[in-house]
């Protein structure tokens, strides 16, 4: 009887090791799918916010008699807390000859672009959201010949409708995007410098050591080769501050941190 007992206590006290060590398995293995989850959403998440400050250009062809006017523009813009201009779509218009419809041959012709955003807090630099803009005109560049310079004014004629629409969208400011670089306390002329090394975005902050959620915070970039300033304080313009350790937290139209 003792042996048989014994037999019985053995083989019981197997069964309950391989159970612990089954379970302890499983945890090890969901902690590890976990990890693996998190990596990725971190991935996706990083991949958004860069997509968020890159000029995204899109293009668009709009049909005038026989003639194709093709647009390609900046479809994606980054907040800055400034009223936008065409110039920030870094339009580029080319005219051609239309077959069957389509755009056909070489360009006749590269032309600039006029017409208008819609008049939304988007296109005023106060919110994040859709600013379109609406087609109202080309102009034939410098050089361009005479009979080519009546197919613009012609083309010109027929787009003051302003029927033809190009989707534009304002994003947040992504401080954690390739392009945009931080600084404190930063000036003009020394944010030039670094705009004019292939940097997008310049973001200065002005540190208030006895309020610091009322520090400052200085975006420069560039439109057209000139650099612009745009001064963005706490619960304006859809900009959110928060003090986070002694940085400054952005959330909002503008995302990130800045170290003091």
């Amino acid at each position: 009887m003792n042996k048989k007992a014994l037999s019985l206590l053995l083989a019981l006290s197997m069964v309950f090791s391989m159970n612990t060590a089954a379970f302890a398995g499983t945890k090890a293995n969901t902690e590890a799918v976990e990890v693996i989850e998190t990596q990725s959403d971190l991935s996706k998440a990083q991949s958004g916010n860069q997509s968020n400050n890159s000029q995204s250009r899109s293009e668009k062809t709009i049909s005038v008699n026989k003639y194709a006017v093709v647009v390609s523009y900046n479809s994606v813009l980054s907040f800055t807390g400034k009223k936008l201009n065409v110039k920030d779509l870094a339009p580029e218009v080319k005219v051609y000859n239309t077959v069957s419809g389509q755009a056909s041959g070489n360009a006749l012709f590269t032309a600039t672009l006029k017409g208008k955003f819609d008049k939304n807090d988007s296109f005023k630099g106060k919110a994040l959201g859709a600013a379109n803009f609406t087609v109202k005109g080309i102009k034939a560049v410098k050089g361009t010949s005479k009979d080519n310079k009546k197919i613009a004014k012609e083309i010109a004629k027929s787009l003051k409708s302003g029927s033809n629409k190009l989707e534009v969208t304002v994003k947040a400011l992504s401080l954690s995007c390739n392009g945009v670089v931080s600084a404190n306390n930063l000036k003009k002329k020394d944010a030039k410098a670094k705009l004019t090394a292939g940097t997008n975005y310049v973001v200065s902050l002005k540190y208030n050591s006895k309020k610091p959620e009322k520090s400052k915070v200085t975006v420069y970039y560039t439109q057209s080769g000139k650099v612009k300033a745009s001064k963005l304080k706490n619960g304006k313009k859809g900009v959110k501050l928060a003090v986070v350790s002694g940085n400054i937290v952005l959330t909002g139209s503008v995302e990130g941190e800045l170290k003091k």
